[in-house]
């Protein structure tokens, strides 16, 4: 990667990271920025009854930018391109899984996040033995990529495994901190 290319990412990167000091302070920053996202609606979306639809309610959000027609998306390219469906995921029932997960004496994983959220450096869970999640509870960012998290989160894992398997354990467990 050329030093340009790095500098570049850097920059991005800590150009969003500050973002976040924006919402939990209430900046002015935040509010331009949701000024520039509701143009940036009011410019690509052109049915106000769909731009409706597709503006959040919430914060500095919008769940769609390319809805313009009904059977279709346009890309940033400008081509349009037909589509049956169109699915966004959002995250926000991101600690759900589509099976359940039962760990020690039949303690089930849902059960145990929805009553404390206690996961180890958003990974791992007691009584969950050689379970790592990427991106689990409390992990979430609204203003930046999740890349350097899940580099961190993957050195991790593998140090963890590495440690298992250089120790001939047949499993690795965090203890219950509370």
């Amino acid at each position: 990667m050329a030093q340009g290319e790095k500098n570049y990412g850097r920059s991005l990167y800590w150009s969003r990271e500050a973002l976040v000091l924006s919402f939990v302070y209430r900046w002015s920053l935040r509010f331009i920025n949701q000024a520039l996202v509701i143009s940036n609606l009011e410019r690509e979306i052109k049915d106000v009854e769909l731009r409706r639809k597709v503006t959040a309610t919430w914060d500095f959000e919008s769940k769609c930018s390319s809805c313009n027609k009904s059977n279709s998306i346009v890309t940033r390219d400008g081509q349009t391109h037909p589509v049956d469906i169109i699915v966004r995921a959002t995250g926000f029932e991101a600690q759900q899984f589509a099976l359940p997960i039962y760990g020690i004496d039949g303690c089930a994983l849902a059960e145990q996040w929805s009553d404390t959220m206690k996961a180890y450096r958003a990974m791992t869970e007691p009584n969950f033995p050689n379970l790592f999640v990427l991106l689990g509870p409390k992990s979430r960012l609204g203003h930046s990529s999740v890349t350097i998290m899940l580099e961190a989160q993957l050195k991790y894992i593998t140090e963890a495994l590495l440690y298992t398997f250089e120790n001939s354990l047949g499993s690795i467990e965090i203890k219950d901190g509370s």
